[in-house]
């Protein structure tokens, strides 16, 4: 990890060492993250949000800073897209279309990581470009992630994400489908991502990442690690995470049945910082698919 040994960062430096990976808990950025958040809420209240907006919720508004480099205009533009995005879209509804690409088991919540984050496995041998309804499928990948935070334990504010390769052939290759969730997931999530690891990596999944990459920052890009042998997996994740075919005793993806009506009067009890978004319907991700020869 990044580390600095100075007593206050100029603003560029600060926004340099960001986009490298400086840990917002560093000593060296405590001052300026400060002053950025005051600055911030000024910012927003003379927007009249404090209806929209938790003020007190100092973990949102630094990740949202954090996301911008800690410019205040870039990240009240942010805010102000991620409030309309949340009203259009939370709570998801889930229609008979949402239902169907959460039981093909794209994309579900599997316990955590060895760091003790929230585990998301996404599974791209079931992807299915040809045949998926896009806009339900990007609601699928909502879905679970609204799901891992829920599933936030104390101390904890990042979830991680396995993305499972095994299977994957030349028909699974999805770079819409993929791409909109990544743009999805970095516009509205940040700071949300400890770790991506992304196993089997080949010559293909590294084209790949290029591509879908632009819609990251450095900062998130920096957090993709290839995983190229299943042995580096036991570093990672417990045995229940693991594909049985590398060692582990992970199951296939869990059944889930239609869920039902959300409730969206709610109040926020998550620690979102945003009011009123109500909860996501129950279910776990689920369904099957075939999964193929692994191609590098």
């Amino acid at each position: 990890s990044v580390k600095v040994h100075m007593a206050v960062l100029s603003d560029r430096e600060a926004a340099r060492l960001l986009s490298r990976g400086l840990q917002v808990s560093e000593p060296a950025l405590a001052e300026k993250l400060a002053i950025a958040e005051a600055n911030l809420i000024s910012a927003l209240q003379a927007r009249n949000l404090e209806s929209q907006l938790d003020f007190g919720d100092t973990a949102m508004l630094r990740r949202f800073l954090v996301a911008r480099k800690l410019q205040i205009e870039p990240t009240v533009e942010m805010l102000l897209k991620h409030l309309d995005w949340r009203k259009a879209t939370l709570p998801i509804e889930m229609t008979p279309a949402v239902v169907t690409e959460i039981k093909k088991g794209k994309a579900f919540l599997r316990g955590r990581d060895l760091q003790g984050r929230p585990l998301v496995v996404i599974r791209s041998a079931c992807f299915d470009p040809k045949t998926r309804d896009l806009e339900a499928s990007v609601k699928a990948f909502v879905h679970e992630l609204e799901e891992a935070l829920r599933s936030m334990p104390e101390g904890q504010s990042q979830l991680s994400i396995f993305y499972d390769r095994t299977g994957f052939r030349l028909r699974n290759l999805d770079l819409e489908g993929v791409s909109r969730c990544v743009k999805v997931f970095s516009d509205n999530y940040p700071e949300r991502m400890g770790a991506t690891y992304l196993f089997p990596a080949g010559m293909l999944a590294s084209a790949v990442f290029k591509i879908v990459s632009s819609f990251m920052d450095a900062r998130t890009a920096s957090k993709v690690e290839f995983v190229k042998s299943a042995n580096r997996l036991w570093d990672i994740l417990p045995p229940e995470s693991i594909p049985v075919q590398y060692g582990g005793t992970a199951p296939d993806a869990p059944d889930v049945d239609a869920a039902t009506e959300p409730d969206i009067t709610e109040p926020d009890v998550y620690g979102t910082g945003f009011m009123d978004v109500g909860r996501l319907a129950e279910g776990e991700g689920g369904g099957e698919c075939e999964p193929q020869a692994t191609l590098a």
